[in-house]
């Protein structure tokens, strides 16, 4: 199953994050990589909290740069999974007949790249997501 993104849940994430840690995010930020090695062990239970953390501020940074309504909730979907994305979309929004005769193809391919025009991309760790601007 194709894992969707949304601004929404990566914002508030950064943000609670840094509301419960902000004390230990100065610190960390104030650490060359020998010592905060060492504090990564000592923090072991929230190692994983901070690397999620770190790379949701990272797509929240690149979101807000990219997509002017990021606050307002931004869909990001992995660009392999786009033309999956827009035939699911046109046949949520009712701009097809229910019964499609089997005779009759749609070329979802060229749908999804006529749609394209509408999006932007960001790159996440190597996998590039479409948002809508």
């Amino acid at each position: 199953m194709t894992r969707y993104l949304g601004s929404d849940d990566i914002r508030i994430t950064v943000e609670d994050f840094e509301e419960e840690n902000e004390e230990l995010l100065a610190v960390l930020s104030e650490m060359d990589s020998e010592k905060l090695k060492l504090a990564t062990v000592a923090l072991a239970g929230k190692v994983g909290e901070y690397q999620v953390y770190l790379v949701d501020k990272a797509i929240d940074e690149e979101g807000r740069a990219t997509f002017e309504d990021w606050d307002e909730g931004i869909t990001l979907i992995p660009e392999s999974s786009f033309t999956d994305y827009c035939e699911e979309m046109v046949v949520d929004l009712g701009e097809l007949p229910k019964k499609i005769p089997d005779y009759i193809v749609i070329d979802w391919d060229a749908t999804a790249e006529n749609l394209k025009s509408d999006y932007a991309s960001i790159d996440i760790g190597g996998v590039i997501y479409l948002g809508r601007v």
